[in-house]
């Protein structure tokens, strides 16, 4: 349940509330114990301000409360309790030039209950941290710099530590890179043949180094990788695009995560990926 209120013709204020309920039908724990359940409940609000400086510039704030069962039944303790977390959120939007638009916006989210893994002897178990604070901005810039030229860009970066835990308090968490960026151009030709129009691009993301363990004891490093399209428009009896992309275009070998245990569970990031697709709209 949500709605917006007009206060002024510069003041619009937001708020919600959900209801969240839910029940896990499994059994959980180390060892195994069959039939134990798992059920909980919780109203989440939520509030906002939007200030509209000038017809260009809106400021605005909010604050919001969320809460979410747990997905593991690894758990020495049987059922865990579900993470539940407070996020502030103030920043500001700008109209630029030729419908190009950014945004920044400050965040700071505590959690509480947080899921981890651990090795515990031959087995992996899951636990909870105590609490969690993440902190950082996020800056994106979107639209068309020319009539042909269009951007898509966005950084980030993320303070993510835990800050009430008998084992791994102070510790950075794992997985969260502090820097996070992309980069993404599209070029319009037209009048190709026949008035088609022929479009490519490309660009790059680029992630820094995180840790890899819940202790921080090895990182993962940082990557970055390049991606590439064409897209060809043609006026036949229907509008019909052709386009290939390309994923990972130097078919770089990175990770993109780790189960947080040791340094053996990496997931590896895609290899090179071509792609081909026709869409016609009727």
């Amino acid at each position: 349940l949500q709605d917006a209120l007009y206060l002024t013709d510069k003041w619009i204020a937001v708020a919600g509330v959900r209801y969240q309920y839910y029940t896990q039908y499994a059994g959980k724990g180390r060892p195994f114990n069959v039939n134990t359940d798992s059920s909980d409940q919780k109203w989440t609000p939520k509030a906002g301000l939007v200030y509209k400086l000038t017809p260009s510039v809106s400021l605005f704030g909010n604050v919001a409360q969320s809460f979410m069962p747990q997905s593991s039944i690894a758990s020495y303790i049987g059922n865990l309790p579900p993470e539940e977390s407070t996020s502030y959120e103030l920043g500001a939007k700008f109209d630029l030039f030729n419908g190009v638009t950014a945004n920044i916006a400050l965040f700071d989210i505590d959690k509480r209950n947080v899921l981890y893994t651990e090795s515990v002897g031959d087995e992996t178990v899951a636990k909870t941290a105590g609490k969690v604070r993440s902190r950082g901005v996020e800056v994106d810039v979107s639209g068309s710099l020319t009539d042909n030229l269009s951007v898509i860009a966005s950084y980030g970066y993320t303070d993510a530590k835990v800050t009430d835990d008998p084992d791994y308090k102070g510790k950075p968490l794992p997985n969260v890179p502090k820097h996070t960026g992309s980069l993404f151009l599209s070029y319009d030709i037209h009048n190709v043949y026949d008035s088609n129009t022929l479009t490519v691009g490309g660009g790059g993301r680029a992630v820094s180094k995180r840790s890899g363990t819940n202790g921080a004891d090895y990182y993962l490093q940082g990557y970055a990788v390049a991606d590439v399209f064409a897209a060809y428009k043609m006026k036949l009896q229907y509008p019909v695009t052709l386009q290939v992309n390309v994923k990972n275009l130097f078919d770089k070998t990175y990770y993109t995560s780790s189960i947080g245990t040791n340094n053996l569970g990496n997931q590896i990031g895609d290899p090179r990926e071509v792609q081909f697709t026709v869409k016609m709209d009727f």
